[in-house]
């Protein structure tokens, strides 16, 4: 297994960066544009910022009655049934009674 030679032994032509790009190139990469054009282009993005706006737009005013609303879609589908909140109940109420029986009979 080789090492790598330490920076200071490397020859300069390694060590030295590229060029930076020219003149030429930045003058090809930003056409100038009219006023008109210009114009155009801000009204455009103002159109899509609003478009934007408007889909984003959230029909609740505060996070309550957001909560509310999901709450209520999740009934709506069943999520909080009697009958899934009385399983519960037997299951922590059958718990409660397991431990206190394991307590009582280390205890003994």
């Amino acid at each position: 297994m080789t090492a790598t030679p330490p920076f200071h032994r490397l020859p300069r032509r390694i060590l030295a960066t590229a060029r930076l790009p020219t003149w030429s190139y930045h003058v090809a990469m930003s056409p100038s544009r009219t006023v008109d054009q210009l114009n155009a282009d801000f009204l455009a993005l103002e159109a899509s910022v609003d478009r934007a706006g408007a889909a984003l737009a959230c029909t609740f005013s505060c996070s309550d009655e957001f909560e509310a609303a999901v709450i209520q879609a999740r009934r709506a589908r069943g999520a909080f049934a009697p009958w899934y909140v009385s399983q519960i109940r037997l299951i922590l109420a059958t718990t409660a009674a397991t431990l206190g029986l394991a307590v009582i009979m280390l205890l003994i």
